[in-house]
């Protein structure tokens, strides 16, 4: 379960990170742009926090992974939108940014979740 708990932890802060900056005119104000970015680099203190945790072992690396799913999810609205549109320039790429943060997500997920699949990568001594 440290697994999921926290792939679902670095989904959320790298969800909230993405937001804020896909929200708006975030790089027009230079405070938000600032409080984003002091966000980032927060978050990845408590990965430093949680090597010190003894019972955690290889599932702290899930927490990156959540953070970088996390973080690229809110750009998804875009490509959305576009679909939804029917933009004929853009669709293609479109379909392909969706396609292709689901097949990663899955793939992230499977990493994490299924012993099976970490046993595959692995490197065998």
């Amino acid at each position: 379960m440290s697994y999921l708990g926290l792939l679902c932890l670095g989904l959320f802060v790298g969800g909230v990170i993405g937001m804020g900056v896909t929200a708006g005119k975030v790089w027009e104000d230079g405070t938000k742009a600032i409080t984003t970015i002091v966000a980032a680099a927060l978050s990845g203190s408590l990965g430093i926090f949680l090597q010190f945790v003894d019972d955690l072992g290889d599932a702290v690396f899930a927490y990156p992974m959540g953070l970088v799913l996390g973080f690229i999810w809110p750009f998804v609205r875009g490509s959305w939108g576009i679909l939804k549109n029917k933009e004929q320039g853009n669709r293609v790429y479109a379909l392909a940014h969706v396609v292709t943060l689901v097949v990663v997500s899955l793939l992230v997920f499977a990493l994490t979740m299924s012993p099976y699949a970490r046993s595959l990568i692995e490197p065998s001594v």
